[in-house]
Protein backbone atom coordinates (compact mmCIF):
# COMPACT_ATOMS: atom_id res chain seq x y z
CA UNK A 1 0.00 0.00 0.00
CA UNK A 2 1.11 3.36 -1.09
CA UNK A 3 1.77 6.17 1.59
CA UNK A 4 -1.44 9.14 1.41
CA UNK A 5 0.21 12.05 0.85
CA UNK A 6 -0.93 15.76 2.39
CA UNK A 7 -2.97 17.72 1.38
CA UNK A 8 -0.99 21.22 0.50
CA UNK A 9 -2.76 24.81 0.40
CA UNK A 10 -3.05 26.28 -3.48
CA UNK A 11 -1.72 29.79 -2.64
CA UNK A 12 -2.55 30.95 -6.23
CA UNK A 13 -2.05 34.95 -7.50
CA UNK A 14 -3.32 35.82 -11.02
CA UNK A 15 -1.90 38.58 -13.47
CA UNK A 16 -3.70 40.88 -15.83
CA UNK A 17 -5.82 38.81 -17.53
CA UNK A 18 -8.97 36.79 -16.85
CA UNK A 19 -7.75 34.14 -14.56
CA UNK A 20 -9.61 30.94 -13.01
CA UNK A 21 -8.04 30.27 -9.86
CA UNK A 22 -9.65 27.20 -7.75
CA UNK A 23 -8.56 26.29 -4.70
CA UNK A 24 -9.14 22.57 -2.74
CA UNK A 25 -10.15 21.16 -0.18
CA UNK A 26 -7.23 22.76 2.81
CA UNK A 27 -7.00 26.76 3.76
CA UNK A 28 -6.27 28.61 0.06
CA UNK A 29 -5.18 32.03 -0.65
CA UNK A 30 -6.46 33.29 -4.24
CA UNK A 31 -5.35 36.61 -5.24
CA UNK A 32 -6.97 37.61 -8.72
CA UNK A 33 -4.88 41.10 -8.92
CA UNK A 34 -6.22 42.82 -12.52
CA UNK A 35 -8.63 41.54 -14.95
CA UNK A 36 -11.77 39.52 -14.48
CA UNK A 37 -11.41 36.74 -12.44
CA UNK A 38 -13.06 34.04 -11.60
CA UNK A 39 -11.73 32.80 -7.48
CA UNK A 40 -13.20 29.39 -6.04
CA UNK A 41 -12.01 28.75 -2.82
CA UNK A 42 -13.73 25.19 -2.17
CA UNK A 43 -13.53 23.59 1.47
CA UNK A 44 -11.40 24.91 3.57
CA UNK A 45 -11.53 28.08 5.23
CA UNK A 46 -10.17 30.07 2.45
CA UNK A 47 -8.78 34.11 1.74
CA UNK A 48 -10.08 35.31 -1.76
CA UNK A 49 -8.84 38.79 -2.62
CA UNK A 50 -10.44 39.72 -6.58
CA UNK A 51 -8.08 43.09 -6.91
CA UNK A 52 -9.16 45.56 -9.67
CA UNK A 53 -11.80 44.66 -12.22
CA UNK A 54 -14.92 43.04 -12.05
CA UNK A 55 -14.23 39.58 -10.28
CA UNK A 56 -16.53 36.37 -8.94
CA UNK A 57 -15.25 34.97 -5.73
CA UNK A 58 -17.33 31.94 -4.05
CA UNK A 59 -15.88 30.46 -0.64
CA UNK A 60 -17.06 27.31 -1.11
CA UNK A 61 -17.68 24.79 2.39
CA UNK A 62 -15.78 26.41 4.94
CA UNK A 63 -15.54 29.66 6.44
CA UNK A 64 -13.70 32.19 4.00
CA UNK A 65 -12.85 35.61 3.83
CA UNK A 66 -14.07 37.43 0.45
CA UNK A 67 -13.03 40.28 -0.92
CA UNK A 68 -13.73 42.00 -4.26
CA UNK A 69 -11.44 44.79 -4.67
CA UNK A 70 -11.84 47.49 -6.76
CA UNK A 71 -14.46 46.87 -9.65
CA UNK A 72 -18.06 45.61 -9.68
CA UNK A 73 -17.84 42.06 -8.20
CA UNK A 74 -20.36 39.21 -7.16
CA UNK A 75 -19.29 37.19 -3.51
CA UNK A 76 -20.77 34.05 -3.09
CA UNK A 77 -19.97 32.77 0.43
CA UNK A 78 -21.36 29.48 0.02
CA UNK A 79 -22.10 27.23 3.19
CA UNK A 80 -20.25 28.41 6.51
CA UNK A 81 -20.01 31.83 8.30
CA UNK A 82 -18.13 33.91 5.81
CA UNK A 83 -16.60 37.42 5.74
CA UNK A 84 -17.70 39.76 2.97
CA UNK A 85 -16.10 42.74 1.71
CA UNK A 86 -17.28 44.07 -1.55
CA UNK A 87 -14.48 46.79 -2.13
CA UNK A 88 -15.29 49.36 -4.31
CA UNK A 89 -17.89 49.30 -7.02
CA UNK A 90 -21.19 48.15 -7.20
CA UNK A 91 -21.17 44.56 -5.61
CA UNK A 92 -23.73 42.00 -5.60
CA UNK A 93 -23.77 39.64 -2.46
CA UNK A 94 -24.89 36.21 -3.33
CA UNK A 95 -27.28 33.87 -1.11
CA UNK A 96 -28.59 30.19 -1.97
CA UNK A 97 -30.16 29.41 1.32
CA UNK A 98 -31.08 31.11 4.58
CA UNK A 99 -29.78 27.73 6.31
CA UNK A 100 -25.74 28.34 4.67
CA UNK A 101 -24.49 30.37 7.55
CA UNK A 102 -24.73 33.96 8.91
CA UNK A 103 -22.36 35.94 6.37
CA UNK A 104 -20.92 39.34 7.34
CA UNK A 105 -21.41 42.19 5.05
CA UNK A 106 -18.62 44.69 6.22
CA UNK A 107 -19.33 47.90 3.51
CA UNK A 108 -22.81 47.11 2.33
CA UNK A 109 -23.69 50.35 0.58
CA UNK A 110 -27.48 50.52 0.14
CA UNK A 111 -28.50 51.86 -4.03
CA UNK A 112 -24.36 50.72 -4.99
CA UNK A 113 -25.00 47.03 -3.54
CA UNK A 114 -27.45 44.34 -4.07
CA UNK A 115 -28.33 40.98 -2.06
CA UNK A 116 -29.26 37.79 -4.40
CA UNK A 117 -31.35 35.71 -2.36
CA UNK A 118 -32.42 32.29 -4.64
CA UNK A 119 -35.83 31.72 -4.65
CA UNK A 120 -35.76 28.14 -4.41
CA UNK A 121 -33.42 28.01 -1.03
CA UNK A 122 -35.33 30.68 0.42
CA UNK A 123 -39.44 29.66 -0.64
CA UNK A 124 -41.73 31.86 0.92
CA UNK A 125 -43.57 32.40 -2.36
CA UNK A 126 -41.54 35.07 -3.40
CA UNK A 127 -41.42 36.12 -6.92
CA UNK A 128 -38.40 37.11 -9.28
CA UNK A 129 -37.34 40.54 -9.36
CA UNK A 130 -36.76 42.85 -6.60
CA UNK A 131 -38.33 42.20 -3.43
CA UNK A 132 -41.82 43.16 -3.15
CA UNK A 133 -42.41 46.16 -0.62
CA UNK A 134 -44.47 44.26 1.71
CA UNK A 135 -42.27 41.53 2.07
CA UNK A 136 -39.40 43.82 3.51
CA UNK A 137 -39.66 45.14 7.15
CA UNK A 138 -37.24 47.17 9.66
CA UNK A 139 -37.58 46.07 13.08
CA UNK A 140 -36.50 42.89 14.90
CA UNK A 141 -38.89 40.85 14.00
CA UNK A 142 -42.09 39.92 10.77
CA UNK A 143 -45.07 41.78 12.12
CA UNK A 144 -47.34 40.65 9.43
CA UNK A 145 -48.23 37.33 7.20
CA UNK A 146 -46.24 38.76 4.08
CA UNK A 147 -42.88 40.31 5.73
CA UNK A 148 -40.29 37.75 4.48
CA UNK A 149 -36.71 39.54 5.03
CA UNK A 150 -36.43 41.69 8.40
CA UNK A 151 -33.51 43.93 9.07
CA UNK A 152 -32.44 44.90 12.29
CA UNK A 153 -31.47 48.41 12.49
CA UNK A 154 -29.84 48.17 15.57
CA UNK A 155 -27.87 44.63 15.08
CA UNK A 156 -27.56 44.63 11.35
CA UNK A 157 -29.05 40.94 11.21
CA UNK A 158 -30.70 40.42 8.16
CA UNK A 159 -33.43 37.35 8.42
CA UNK A 160 -35.30 35.77 6.52
CA UNK A 161 -38.68 34.50 7.64
CA UNK A 162 -41.00 32.02 5.17
CA UNK A 163 -44.64 33.09 6.41
CA UNK A 164 -43.90 36.08 8.36
CA UNK A 165 -45.54 36.32 11.36
CA UNK A 166 -46.92 32.73 11.48
CA UNK A 167 -45.48 29.56 12.77
CA UNK A 168 -42.00 29.23 10.93
CA UNK A 169 -38.59 30.48 12.33
CA UNK A 170 -37.12 33.55 11.58
CA UNK A 171 -33.73 32.70 10.81
CA UNK A 172 -30.67 34.93 10.03
CA UNK A 173 -28.69 34.89 7.12
CA UNK A 174 -26.62 37.84 7.22
CA UNK A 175 -25.22 40.64 9.59
CA UNK A 176 -25.08 44.33 7.71
CA UNK A 177 -23.88 47.27 9.47
CA UNK A 178 -26.21 49.03 11.57
CA UNK A 179 -28.65 51.80 11.30
CA UNK A 180 -28.35 51.43 7.09
CA UNK A 181 -31.65 52.98 5.06
CA UNK A 182 -31.65 49.41 3.41
CA UNK A 183 -35.18 48.69 1.25
CA UNK A 184 -36.99 46.51 -0.40
CA UNK A 185 -34.86 47.33 -3.39
CA UNK A 186 -31.60 46.35 -2.07
CA UNK A 187 -32.90 42.51 -2.45
CA UNK A 188 -33.32 40.77 -5.53
CA UNK A 189 -34.92 37.05 -5.63
CA UNK A 190 -33.64 35.13 -8.57
CA UNK A 191 -34.52 31.49 -10.07
CA UNK A 192 -32.14 28.43 -9.77
CA UNK A 193 -28.54 29.05 -10.14
CA UNK A 194 -27.18 32.21 -8.29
Amino acid sequence: LGETQPVTALNGTGNNLNNDIQGNTVNNVLSGLDGNDFLYGKAGQDTLNGGANNDLLQGGSGSDSLNGGIGDDELHGEAGVDTLTGGAGKDRFDFNNPLDGIDTITDFVVIDDVIYVEKVGFVGGLVKGFLSADQFRIGASAQDANDRFIYNQTTGALSFDSDGNGGAVQTQFAKLSTNLAVTNQDIFVTSIGI
